[in-house]
This record gives C-alpha cells, structure tokens and sequence, in this order.
C-alpha cells in the first residue's frame, strides 16, 4: 500500500473491500480471505505471495 502510494482509504476502494474491514485486518483482527489479497494484490500491482508472510526460509541447494 505505502510502495504503491495510496491511502487505506484508496485502497478499500478500488480492491472492493469494505474500510472497516480493511482498517482492522491491517491491524491484525482478522485474517485477509484469499479474494482480497488478490484484489489488493492487483491493485497495488504486486504478485499474491508479496503480501503473505513466507512460513518456511528459503534455503540454498545442497
């Protein structure tokens, strides 16, 4: 959201999700659904997986 350079409120806009909703998720309250990280996803013009946090490190190829 801030790399793209657009508010909460822009944001909620255009990737449909309600601001309330946006506001408290971003928060931590709740967890994003699949749809709207791929709607934030395109709206901010990044690949899904950007927005998850990676559970397992990358490791080198033995």
């Amino acid at each position: 959201m801030v790399a793209a350079g657009m508010s909460k409120t822009k944001l909620a806009q255009l990737a449909c999700v309600p601001y309330a909703t946006l506001d408290r998720k971003l928060r931590g309250g709740s967890d994003f659904s699949v749809i709207e990280l791929m709607r934030i996803a395109d709206v901010c013009s990044v690949r899904p997986h950007s927005l998850c946090p990676s559970i397992f490190p990358m490791e080198a190829a033995a």
